[in-house]
């Protein structure tokens, strides 16, 4: 079966309705594509992605205001959460062996992106930390605490990058494991490879699916 590629006009409708504060149109919506035989990855990647965008597109333009489009990436995070229960696979406590842990950058408000990477690496059997308000001291305590094989940035802004450099080089010194992978990813780092000697990450990835399977590369050299 092909993949679910969706239509300009089927996205925005889906955003519309996840400006509602009453979620069960929006959750019908996904419900009934999931009856059509649409994967719950392709809903992920092709209709919530762009979904996202296009609400902060009506924001950008003034067509809704800050509440309404912080309702609709409310709203679609529950639905996206929800969704995690099945579209995760069952995996023993035994397989559960390697750590990631996933944040925005400190202080930023975008959140969705990291929320649907840790749902990819729970699918395959990742053990994930999410952490979608803390602070940079609490991301260096987390590290210098627990062992983590790999952590992932969301960029959201451009303004975030003059952050970068220092933040990873304290994420590292921090860091139990002194071959952390550092994978970023975001609105305002997408496509930016030639950011990476710069800002000292190991990889810089467009969307969730690609960033799982380079993971998974990554994971097979763990011993």
């Amino acid at each position: 079966m092909s993949e679910f590629m969706p239509s300009t006009k089927v996205i925005n409708e889906f955003a519309l309705l996840c400006l509602n504060p009453e979620i069960k149109q929006a959750e019908e919506f996904v419900q009934n594509l999931l009856r059509n035989g649409e994967s719950t990855e392709s809903i992920y990647l092709n209709l919530f992605t762009p979904s996202a965008r296009y609400l902060g597109t009506l924001w950008e333009d003034d067509e809704c205001d800050f509440v309404q489009v912080t309702i609709g990436l409310m709203q679609l995070q529950i639905i996206i959460r929800k969704l995690g229960q099945t579209f995760q696979g069952n995996h023993d406590a035994g397989d559960l062996t390697h750590k990631a842990l996933f944040a925005p950058m400190p202080g930023s408000q975008h959140t969705l992106g990291v929320l649907m990477v840790s749902e990819f690496f729970r699918k395959e059997g990742w053990q994930v930390w999410l952490e979608l308000g803390a602070s940079e001291a609490n991301l260096l305590d987390m590290l210098s605490s627990e062992w983590f094989d790999l952590v992932g940035l969301s960029v959201g802004t451009q303004g975030q990058l003059d952050q970068l450099t220092g933040l990873i080089a304290r994420i590292r010194k921090a860091a139990l494991n002194p071959a952390l992978f550092v994978m970023l990813g975001g609105p305002a780092i997408y496509g930016r490879s030639d950011l990476l000697d710069k800002l000292g990450a190991d990889a810089i990835v467009g969307d969730a699916r690609s960033a799982v399977e380079l993971a998974q590369e990554l994971r097979s050299l763990i011993v």
